[in-house]
C-alpha cells in the first residue's frame, strides 16, 4: 500500500465514524423528543377521584350461634366426663327442637389444669381442671331463637359465644348496594366537573370495597343454669354497604 491510498483509506474510515456518530445523534435525540411528547402528553390529562357509598336494609333470614358447656372438677378425667354428659345433653336439647344435625359443628374442645398462686411464695399448686365443648348452631327459625337458646340453657349450656344474623343470599342487596355507590359518586364528580367547568370524560380506574354484618356479640357470656325465660333476641335488618373509588377524566375547561 502506497502513502496515497493509506490517506485515502483514512479519510473514508473518518467520514464513516461521523456518519454513524450523527446517526445516533440523530436517533436519541428522536427518542428523547418522543419521551418528552409522551411526558407532556401524560402531564396534561386531567382527572377527578370521587368516592361513592352505597346502603341496603335487609331483613336476616338466618343465625348462627356458639354455645356449649364448661365444667370444672379436681381430676381431668372427671372434669372431660361430666362435660361429655352435659354436652350430650345439650346437643339432644337442640335436636328435640328441630335443629338438624347437619346445623350442629364442634368448634373446640378444651381441658386445661387450673392452679392457685400463692401470693407470699410465688408457688402454684394445682386446684383442678377445666373442659370445655363449643358448638356453632344455625338455624333459620328466627322466631323462636330465644326458646331455642333457653332449652339449650335448660339442658346444661353455660355459655352463648358470636350471635350474627344474616342474608343466605346477599347478591342482590350487593346489587343494590353497589348501584347506589356508584351513582353516589358520578352525582359527586359531575357536581365537582361543574363547579370546575369541566365535563366528565372516560372513566379511567374502579375500586371497590363491601362490607358485610358483622355478630352483634363478640364477647362470651357465662350464662346461669336453669334461666326462668327465653332469652330476648331481636333480629332487626342488617345493613349491607359498598364502597367505591371511581377516577374520571375531565375534558373542556381553560386547562
Amino acid at each position: 500500500m502506497n502513502k496515497k491510498q493509506g490517506i485515502l483509506i483514512t479519510a473514508i474510515s473518518l467520514v464513516a465514524a461521523l456518519s454513524l456518530g450523527m446517526l445516533g445523534i440523530s436517533q436519541n435525540m428522536g427518542v428523547s423528543q418522543a419521551s418528552a411528547q409522551t411526558t407532556q402528553s401524560l402531564d396534561t390529562t386531567r382527572t377527578v377521584s370521587v368516592s361513592g357509598k352505597g346502603e341496603v336494609q335487609a331483613a336476616p333470614d338466618e343465625a348462627f350461634l356458639n354455645l356449649g358447656v364448661q365444667t370444672e372438677a379436681t381430676s381431668a378425667q372427671d372434669a372431660l366426663t361430666q362435660n361429655n354428659t352435659l354436652m350430650q345433653q345439650v346437643v339432644d336439647a337442640l335436636k328435640a327442637a328441630k335443629v338438624s344435625a347437619q346445623d350442629i359443628q364442634t368448634q373446640t374442645i378444651q381441658l386445661s389444669p387450673n392452679y392457685k398462686t400463692d401470693n407470699t411464695t410465688g408457688t402454684r399448686t394445682l386446684q383442678g381442671y377445666t373442659a370445655s365443648n363449643i358448638v356453632q348452631i344455625h338455624t333459620q327459625d328466627l322466631a323462636h331463637l330465644g326458646d331455642l337458646l333457653d332449652q339449650a340453657v335448660a339442658a346444661g349450656a353455660t355459655t352463648i359465644q358470636n350471635i350474627s344474623f344474616e342474608v343466605s343470599d346477599p347478591s342482590q342487596y350487593v346489587d343494590q348496594a353497589r348501584q347506589a355507590a356508584v351513582q353516589d359518586a358520578q352525582h359527586k364528580a359531575s357536581q365537582l366537573a361543574s363547579l370546575t367547568d369541566t365535563s366528565l370524560g372516560p372513566v379511567l380506574t374502579i375500586q371497590e370495597s363491601s362490607q358485610l354484618p358483622v355478630p352483634i356479640l363478640n364477647q362470651q357470656v357465662t350464662l346461669a343454669a336453669g334461666m326462668a325465660s327465653a332469652v330476648p333476641v331481636q333480629p332487626g335488618l342488617i345493613t349491607i354497604t359498598v364502597n367505591v373509588q371511581v377516577v374520571w377524566t375531565l375534558t373542556g375547561g381553560g386547562g
